[in-house]
């Protein structure tokens, strides 16, 4: 599948000219006065395959190579925060049923592989972060630069039983299960005075045991 996406009238400087963009917001509170006056667009192309549900097997396989890119007030066409040029992902399962007597049982096994490109950051001025004590960007190169690439492998274990009034599931996870340290992003440190990583949630193990009525 080709596609091509158009964004209009986003929100960017008003009484500035610079490269700042509402497209680029994730998260907390911007304190920009903005006006509806830039754009964007995202293009690319993008594969699935899957595979639905049958003999207690599934999967879904997805790969995608694209381009993000937004306009600021000052007119010039940037790569967005997340232009992280291509997205993999793949998730899949398999259900195994056995019955005894008046016993109704199932285990399943499922994964979720995911791999994509970094997302971007403006360059972190260390020069004038020492001077301030602080982590300061260099907004005249928005969003060059792009974060090491993320990976992550999440599996699961259900053990799921039916009774005449009754239904009890033991399911074990592991989110991150490979522990990779996947970087959410860069800051300065003061106390060393370096630019340094700070990373996202590593090897999580959830442990659930639920009873239907």
């Amino acid at each position: 599948e080709l596609y091509y996406q158009a964004l209009f009238d986003a929100p960017v400087s008003r009484d500035t000219l610079d490269a700042f963009s509402m497209l680029n917001v994730f998260d907390g509170f911007e304190g920009e006065i903005v006006a509806n006056r830039g754009a964007g667009r995202n293009y690319g192309v993008e594969l699935t395959a899957e595979k639905f549900l049958t003999d207690g097997f599934y999967f879904l396989l997805s790969a995608s190579l694209f381009r993000s890119e937004y306009r600021g007030s000052d007119g010039v066409w940037r790569n967005t925060r997340f232009d992280t040029r291509f997205a993999n992902s793949l998730v899949a399962g398999k259900e195994w049923n056995w019955n005894r007597g008046r016993k109704n049982r199932s285990f399943g096994v499922n994964v979720k592989m995911t791999w994509t490109g970094g997302h971007r950051e403006s360059p972190i001025d260390l020069t004038a972060s020492i001077e301030q004590g602080k982590t300061v960007r260099d907004e005249t190169r928005a969003f060059e630069e792009r974060m090491p690439n993320y990976f992550r492998f999440d599996a699961g274990l259900r053990l799921k039983r039916n009774y005449e009034h009754l239904t009890t599931t033991l399911s074990i996870d592991v989110q991150n299960a490979t522990n990779r340290e996947n970087v959410f992003g860069r800051y300065f440190d003061e106390r060393s005075g370096a630019i340094k990583y700070f990373y996202q949630s590593p090897l999580i193990p959830i442990l659930s045991y639920r009873l239907e009525f």
